[in-house]
């Protein structure tokens, strides 16, 4: 079997390295598409439930040369345990554009085609509201990859983020910036533009080793899939029982912005690991009486409130 991440286009690394540490599997990159062999469903059931990187976790069910020209061609070829996964189930299917994609092609080619195939194929009926099984179509250079969502959801999404900044960050980038700059237990990380604290969240959950999807497991639909997965051993078996001893510290010179961090931080339940106050760039310096491991930050803009002159200004301050 095979299975496969959907990630943003150019952290497909981070999402190879994350899928290896979690379930063991050496990967295969294409842009935006990191796909891997698999003994079992389970495994894309750990992907979907810790997995911090990805957008989706998919289980690859057919997949084959893809010429725009000979579209009418294509015959689906589907192993029987996939048809006997997925019986009597409504489905839809949707296709999802990658950057390596041919221009020419567009969802209103492909959908219709796809979909035809699918409920051909398994037998099944189309629900485009509320379906049991959501397929996706994956088309990168001459290939294409037809695949069922596992989770039932856009995992980029974070739950915890009820109170946003207008600068705000996916909490799927923010943890790969965190990897990226090899945060690690008994470091130190700054975030000195915090704003809705995303990148501290994401931060103190990696640590944490929470899942980011933690208060929210009813919405993942392995049921259907016959998948019985238990998040409770699972969150015991991974999670230290000792506390961590790193320091995540968040800062904004902007009130609404801190408030919102710390109700945020409060929601994902990391408020005690993560330090966040009011303070101007300018003075970070006084804050601390030894370096930082990591300074992970999305830098401020100039906007209506702060002037490009302002922001230079703030510029200077930090590097100093």
């Amino acid at each position: 079997m095979i299975g496969a991440v959907l990630t943003h286009i150019g952290l497909e690394d981070i999402s190879a390295k994350e899928v290896n540490e979690l379930i063991g599997k050496e990967c295969s990159i294409k842009k935006g598409f990191v796909y891997f062999e698999i003994s079992n469903l389970n495994e894309l059931a750990v992907l979907s439930y810790i997995g911090r990187s990805f957008i989706r976790v998919l289980l690859v069910v057919s997949s084959g040369e893809f010429d725009i020209n000979e579209m009418d061609k294509i015959k689906l070829e589907i192993d029987d345990y996939y048809k006997k996964l997925i019986k009597d189930k409504s489905f839809s299917l949707r296709y999802i554009k990658n950057n390596n994609s041919n221009d020419d092609i567009n969802r209103f080619d492909v959908e219709p085609l796809f979909g035809g195939l699918v409920k051909d194929s398994f037998d099944l009926n189309v629900n485009l509201k509320n379906p049991d099984v959501q397929f996706f179509v994956i088309i990168i250079d001459d290939k294409y990859f037809l695949c069922i969502d596992m989770p039932g959801f856009d995992l980029s999404k974070r739950d915890y983020k009820i109170f946003q900044n207008r600068d705000s960050i996916k909490g799927t980038i923010a943890y790969s910036l965190t990897r990226l700059s090899n945060f690690s237990n008994n470091n130190v990380l700054l975030d000195p533009f915090c704003k809705d604290g995303t990148i501290i969240i994401e931060s103190a959950l990696y640590i944490k080793r929470m899942s980011p999807h933690y208060f929210i497991k009813d919405k993942f639909r392995f049921d259907l899939l016959d998948i019985n997965f238990d998040f409770n051993s699972f969150d015991k078996e991974i999670r230290d029982i000792k506390d961590t001893n790193s320091k995540i510290i968040g800062y904004d010179d902007n009130f609404p912005s801190i408030r919102a961090s710390k109700k945020n931080a409060n929601i994902a339940g990391v408020s005690r690991e993560i330090n966040i106050s009011r303070l101007d760039v300018k003075w970070i310096d006084t804050k601390f009486d030894h370096s930082v491991d990591a300074v992970v930050t999305k830098p401020i803009e100039p906007s209506n409130r702060i002037n490009k002159r302002k922001v230079e200004n703030i510029y200077n301050d930090l590097f100093n």
